[in-house]
């Protein structure tokens, strides 16, 4: 049965996650782990969408990052992994052009959790966010990557987390921990 797991709500809008597909109709796209964008109504392979919103957007995951953001000019969302991260989805001009100012990431996996191989360095060179533990394992930060390029590109940004780890919750759908097919529903309806 799907239901609603997760939720926040703000005077512009509301985000939430389902741990199925909403019993309502969304927008959302083909995800590829790429970084392309779509408008609304448009259909295709994409990460993003962006545009005038007529109806929820969703964005699908299982550990990646939901991303909302809102900008002067408009409001994006978008799904991102490490590869998105390290093609930079979160910087793409869609983002750019609506002047952003908040951003809002959902329920994601946590960094305690995110192993990554040693050869990941070559993803991230300059990244601070690659941690080495004492028994030499090494994780990797999603959210903080995404911060620390954000605050690096738009200096007033304010970005916030829901602080919900896939991987942690058990109502929360992940992918690390058990190869789920099953996906978290993100669901983002912003009120004219």
């Amino acid at each position: 049965m799907s239901e609603i797991v997760f939720e926040k709500k703000w005077d512009f809008g509301v985000f939430q996650t389902w741990n199925e597909k909403p019993p309502f109709e969304t927008f959302h796209v083909h995800q590829v782990h790429g970084i392309d964008f779509l408008q609304e109504n448009s259909s295709g392979q994409a990460d993003g969408i962006s545009g005038t919103q007529t109806r929820p957007w969703a964005i699908k995951t299982a550990d990646c990052l939901p991303i909302v953001i809102i900008g002067h000019r408009g409001h994006v969302f978008m799904h991102a992994g490490w590869r998105g991260l390290a093609q930079k989805i979160h910087l793409h001009h869609e983002v750019e052009k609506i002047a952003p100012f908040y951003v809002f990431v959902g329920p994601h996996i946590c960094a305690d959790h995110f192993e990554v191989s040693s050869d990941f360095t070559e993803n991230f060179p300059k990244s601070n966010n690659l941690k080495q533990s004492n028994d030499g394992k090494y994780s990797f930060d999603l959210f903080g990557q995404l911060v620390s390029d954000l605050k690096e590109k738009f200096k007033d940004i304010t970005v916030e987390n829901a602080k919900q780890c896939t991987f942690e919750l058990p109502h929360l759908h992940s992918y690390r921990l058990n190869k789920t097919e099953q996906r978290n529903w993100n669901i983002f309806t912003y009120f004219r």
